[in-house]
């Protein structure tokens, strides 16, 4: 039992660490956009990011988990 808690901890460690990673890069890469682009550019960059994230969440609801449940599918 020991052997599961001390992977669950590290796999927590590791998850948390990655998440931050993630965005501080994600912060980052848009501060550095926000300097660089015109505001309606910028503007239009955080249309896309809007939609793009919709795009992630849509795809985090098991749909393409479902859809490969299984090989040879029948009307049942």
């Amino acid at each position: 039992m020991e052997k599961l808690e001390s992977k669950t901890v590290k796999g927590v460690i590791w998850g948390t660490g990655a998440q931050i990673f993630i965005y501080s890069f994600q912060f980052t890469v848009t501060a550095l956009l926000a300097r660089v682009l015109a505001p309606e550019d910028f503007g239009s960059v955080g249309i896309i990011a809007v939609l793009l994230e919709f795009n992630v969440i849509i795809g985090g609801l098991g749909l393409t988990t479902a859809l490969v449940q299984r090989r040879d599918l029948n009307r049942d």
